[in-house]
């Protein structure tokens, strides 16, 4: 059942009774690599992710690995590899070679600076969920979404990228077992990285689409940035019913979900609304199946008088969530360097058709 590899590294074989596996994760306070057999339960190439969707008794085994801080980077088809999230530092190649770097929370960030002009603004890109989404690599938990980004704005802008190392597939940049500060450990990053800029809060624009839309809105609405949010993943509900919980929103990583979490934001986020412009843009469209949710999300931002701006796409190519962030590309751009730019965006809703 349990074999002990190293000091703090062990495999663990699951059976047809997956609970024995739940005691052994339970008692692992020390380990920081586990590696899991399921060659009992397919013979195919699929990950322990993948499997535990088919064999719903060993679901509570993925999230049990999850709520106790183990991420799958690797697989065989037989046996999946985690690591403790502690270890992320010194075990992830980025981080190992430089590329990205680590702040005292935990938070794994990459950060573009261009070069040979004045920083005056700094975009903020949170990832989205990976393609595929499930895959056992720690790269899932870090979707380079819009790698061109930089091309598209104007000179003197720095971009900010933040992993979302947490949960089974990703943790929105909300607050978890493991994290359970984390939205406000994103905004001291935020903060910090541009205080090191000499960039007041005005000049800083979060952007995401879907889970990195999730991210963006909670910034957001947590007081003092721009943003523009595509078609952000505003419930657990939808997801956990319409896709048997893809996003592995139904076991105990998360400490609310994201339908009570928005609302307590959305209902102290009037407060902090000083300004007569739209900084925060959301785009959906409606053929997404998430467009009630987001238009949801409008009108209650219009009960608490927080200005925005709604923008709707009735491009009829849009049938499915993943083709917002695709068709309303050119329109999310230009709205991306209006609020880069600080040119006053008009509240209210338009339609576009792109």
């Amino acid at each position: 059942m349990v074999q002990v590899l190293a000091k703090r590294a062990i495999r663990l074989c699951l059976d047809k009774d997956p609970g024995a596996a739940l005691s052994v994760i339970d008692e692992c306070g020390e380990v920081d690599f586990i590696e899991v057999e399921h060659g009992c339960y397919v013979s195919g190439s699929d990950n322990l992710m993948r499997v535990a969707r088919t064999y719903g008794e060993i679901r509570p085994v993925v999230f049990a690995l999850a709520e106790h801080g183990f991420f799958a980077y690797a697989s065989d088809g037989r046996t999946t590899r985690f690591v403790h999230r502690r270890r992320i530092p010194s075990f992830w190649q980025p981080v190992r070679q430089g590329d990205m770097k680590v702040d005292e929370s935990g938070l794994i960030y990459k950060l573009f600076l261009p070069e040979g002009v004045r920083i005056g603004s700094l975009v903020v890109v949170f990832s989205s969920m990976s393609n595929p989404f499930d895959k056992a690599s720690l790269t899932r938990y870090f979707e380079p979404n819009f790698q061109s980004i930089s091309k598209h704005l104007p000179d003197g802008v720095a971009v900010l990228r933040i992993a979302d190392l947490d949960g089974v597939v990703g943790g929105f940049y909300l607050p978890t077992v493991n994290y359970p500060r984390r939205d406000w450990e994103v905004r001291a990053l935020i903060d910090k990285v541009s205080a090191g800029l000499d960039l007041e809060p005005s000049r800083v624009v979060v952007y995401g689409a879907s889970k990195g839309g999730t991210a963006a809105l909670s910034q957001v609405l947590l007081g003092g940035f721009r943003g523009v949010v595509v078609d952000p993943i505003l419930d657990d509900a939808s997801y956990e019913s319409r896709y048997n919980d893809t996003h592995w929103t139904r076991g105990g990583v998360f400490l609310n979900a994201k339908d009570v979490y928005f609302d307590r934001l959305v209902a102290n986020s009037s407060a902090g609304d000083r300004f007569d412009d739209a900084r925060l843009v959301l785009v959906s469209g409606v053929g997404s199946p998430l467009f009630s949710l987001v238009e949801g999300m409008s009108e209650r931002l219009d009960d608490v008088g927080r200005r925005h701006l709604f923008v709707v796409s009735v491009d009829e190519r849009i049938v499915d969530h993943p083709h917002v962030s695709v068709r309303t590309l050119r329109t999310v751009t230009g709205l991306l360097n209006m609020q880069v730019e600080g040119i006053s965006v008009c509240p209210g809703r338009r339609e576009i058709f792109g």
